[in-house]
């Protein structure tokens, strides 16, 4: 706020800005369309004529809406007495932006408040939670500058109070009033504030709070996805072991066709050769020198990438001096 006195006029200019959101639940932020969220300016600029103890107050950029309202509360709240004072007007302004701020946090606080009652998984959207956390920024950032305006409001008149020379006790009480009323709507403000922050505070819970569920339910799924992988891999090394275990019977097999079975040709019967052992003696000690040598390759590998994995993490540990050499976590 800046202001210019002179024994015939006093001028003060200063500026509000007020956020508002337009949605009232969670639901309505999924479904809307456009901007969901209005700006509310009060650029204002007052003279207060010292001689014939009028104000004159001009709003710049007001909505339609706004004016009529303005128009309206100076209509029914300005009297003979009131006019004295140049800070009777700044007292409705500030009355009107603490209504207006008190709406834009209660409004965010309803939202979060949805946000949390509603609270699923599934129903989480980073983007819509992001643009809500960004008008609670945005809230609080008014909020900070409605608080300085207001003590710079209350500085000045103070200044002007004790500019002022009178005997006249109706005039003195009107500036205690409108001193008070300056201090009251600072002071709801400053609680308005802390408000808004809490929101801001619980809302970046509800971030970190769907993140984290989003990422427990990707892990959730990528060790159901390692058990069907594990499960797949081993009914492979099933087979593999059994192919490992029969191959070796089917070549000897092959091998011994023509030599343990014969043919009588008188009778035109088979019969089975002496030498049948041969076969037996030959294809067990394969079979099983096969299958000891396939389970030791995939232990040893199965090791060998394992011991591998522990010397990269305890590496990493110590590479950040995450122990100490007397051992325990730092």
């Amino acid at each position: 706020m800046r202001m210019i006195s002179t024994n015939l006029a006093t001028d003060t200019w200063f500026r509000f800005l007020v956020k508002q959101t337009l949605h009232t639940s969670y639901k309505e932020m999924f479904v809307g369309n456009g901007k969901d969220y209005q700006w509310v300016k009060l650029n204002v600029f007052t003279r207060w004529n010292a001689s014939t103890k009028g104000t004159i107050v001009i709003v710049f950029d007001a909505s339609p809406t706004m004016k009529d309202h303005l128009t309206t509360l100076f209509a029914g709240a300005v009297d003979s007495i009131s006019l004295g004072d140049p800070y009777f007007s700044h007292v409705l302004l500030a009355g009107e932006v603490l209504r207006l701020q008190n709406n834009a946090v209660w409004k965010i606080r309803n939202l979060v408040r949805s946000i949390e009652h509603e609270r699923t998984l599934q129903s989480s959207d980073f983007p819509v939670i992001h643009d809500l956390a960004r008008h609670a920024i945005h809230v609080l950032e008014t909020l900070d500058l409605a608080a300085r305006t207001l003590d710079s409001m209350i500085l000045h008149n103070d200044q002007f109070a004790s500019e002022i020379t009178t005997t006249d006790a109706t005039v003195k009480i009107t500036q205690h009033h409108i001193n008070d009323q300056l201090v009251f709507y600072s002071e709801a403000i400053q609680g308005l504030r802390l408000r808004s922050i809490s929101n801001k505070d619980r809302l970046q819970n509800e971030i970190q709070l769907s993140f984290n569920m989003a990422a427990q339910n990707i892990a959730s799924a990528s060790m159901s996805i390692n058990r069907i992988i594990q499960s797949d891999s081993s009914v492979m090394r099933t087979l593999g072991l059994t192919t490992a275990v029969f191959i070796p019977f089917s070549y000897i097999a092959t091998l011994f066709d023509l030599v343990v079975t014969r043919q009588n040709i008188d009778s035109g019967k088979w019969n089975l050769s002496n030498k049948f052992w041969v076969y037996w003696a030959i294809s067990i000690p394969v079979a099983s020198t096969a299958a000891v040598l396939s389970y030791l390759y995939h232990r040893k590998r199965t090791t060998w990438k394992t011991g591998n994995y522990m010397r990269t993490i305890l590496g990493s540990l110590f590479r950040n001096n995450l122990y100490t050499v007397g051992g325990g976590v730092r």
